[in-house]
């Protein structure tokens, strides 16, 4: 099965991320055992949905090396699309399809690359790991350092960097604060407390302060140079309206905290700023992670793996904008980098697509290059 058919047979089979994985975890499984592969399934429930992690060895279970991507995508409207996104379509030297950008066609590549590399070719054991629920905070990879540690030395993500080497990224952290009052009737003020009116103003505030705090910190590899924040979105729930006294607000913002930085310290240190005795004016305040946060990213690039990948792949290493699973591999012992096909900026958007020239053998061969040199000869 060639890397067209395989990225067609991934697309088909939809793994938005409030699904199973089960199908397309069986699928890879299936092709990768037939081809010489130990496959290991590791398996959990996220609010009750069955989901899959899949590491397929080849040569040992130790691996020097392992390409890794995510098999889950965002959600999509089929309507929105101008060909059925299920399905690999063909369309002026473009490939179109659901997560054929982010990321099954680097999926495809991988098992491609590592399918034609004969076990007796290999010092080294190379490794296969696709994980569930990247897009909602990277739970599939947390999940599977839990239960086997560091997968291998070294680790390839292939999400879309246009084939360039990424070693350094920002992490990312989900916050909200709830404010908490007492609901009343706007014509009579002093049997409630109003959220928005004794403490919003406060709390954006001392977040907008801590923000420029932040803005004060620079890494000159990274743009903008600096770790970022953004409050996006204030609901005061259901039931509100202009004549009642709000009981409740809740502020969803982001961090993005950069290298170096510890994420618990950014945290703490923003609860103590912006809330630092739980209330303001008699309003009750909490700010926390919605979601356990993506951890800044840094390899040196200097290390092994930085330099087979920008030997292989012709460019040096860069930084990127956007959060990975490299946080997570990273902190649990592996060296990673990533590089991948396509361009992000089709990624997470209707009629998703990569160039042709992405899903082709000399790309392939790319990848197979890069496992020859590192797990085919001693380091």
């Amino acid at each position: 099965m060639g890397v067209l058919q395989l990225a067609a047979e991934l697309i088909r089979r939809p793994s938005v991320s409030n699904q199973s994985t089960r199908e397309i975890a069986d699928f890879a499984s299936n092709i990768l055992d037939a081809n010489g592969f130990q496959v290991h399934q590791n398996a959990y429930s996220l609010k009750g949905v069955e989901k899959v992690n899949v590491v397929a060895y080849k040569g040992g279970d130790t691996p020097k090396l392992a390409l890794s991507g995510h098999l889950d995508t965002v959600p999509y409207s089929e309507k929105e699309w101008i060909s059925n996104p299920l399905t690999l379509t063909e369309r002026g030297g473009r490939f179109y399809g659901m997560g054929v950008c982010d990321m099954k066609g680097f999926l495809a590549v991988a098992m491609s690359a590592a399918m034609q590399i004969p076990v007796v070719a290999l010092k080294s054991p190379v490794a296969l790991m696709f994980t569930s629920d990247e897009e909602v905070g990277c739970i599939g990879a947390r999940r599977l350092v839990a239960a086997k540690g560091a997968v291998a030395e070294m680790i390839v993500i292939g999400e879309p960097t246009e084939l360039r080497p990424v070693n350094l990224h920002k992490g990312y952290v989900f916050m909200q604060a709830v404010l908490r009052g007492a609901r009343g009737h706007s014509s009579d003020p002093a049997k409630g407390r109003n959220v928005v009116e004794r403490a919003l103003p406060t709390v954006i505030q001392r977040l907008m302060e801590f923000k420029q705090a932040l803005e004060s910190i620079r890494d000159t590899r990274l743009t903008p140079a600096y770790p970022t924040m953004n409050v996006g979105r204030i609901d005061t729930g259901n039931g509100s309206a202009k004549n009642v006294i709000a009981d409740y607000c809740a502020v969803d913002f982001d961090i993005r905290p950069i290298p170096g930085q510890d994420v618990k310290d950014v945290i703490q240190a923003l609860q103590r700023h912006v809330a630092p005795e739980g209330e303001i004016n008699g309003i009750a305040v909490k700010l926390s992670p919605v979601r356990p946060p993506s951890l800044p990213f840094f390899t040196d690039a200097e290390s092994v793996i930085a330099r087979e990948v920008s030997a292989v792949m012709g460019s040096q290493p860069c930084s990127t904008s956007f959060n990975t699973e490299g946080g997570v591999f990273n902190r649990a012992g592996s060296q990673s980098v990533i590089c991948g096909i396509g361009s992000i900026q089709q990624a997470h958007k209707p009629n998703e697509f990569v160039d042709c020239r992405y899903l082709q053998d000399s790309v392939v061969e790319r990848y197979a290059e890069l496992i020859r040199r590192i797990c085919g000869g001693e380091r």
